[in-house]
């Protein structure tokens, strides 16, 4: 009986660990997409940025060149 107890108790030790570094490893990939994801925004965002700039001038242009 004491040697069941000792094998429980060193089972539930290890599976401690696996989990905390599963949880580790979980929660540095979830940082991960979320660096990603901004960067995706930020690239986007200056993307639509210049697509207005872009329409804005020609919108100028346009109404320069019929005034």
């Amino acid at each position: 009986m004491k040697k069941l107890t000792i094998l429980l108790f060193t089972a539930s030790i290890l599976f401690a660990g696996n989990l905390e570094n599963f949880l580790k490893n979980d929660s540095q990939e979830l940082e991960i997409n979320k660096s990603k994801d901004i960067k995706e925004k930020r690239l986007k965002n200056q993307k639509l940025k210049k697509l207005k700039s872009i329409k804005i001038t020609l919108l100028k242009k346009l109404k320069n060149q019929y005034l």
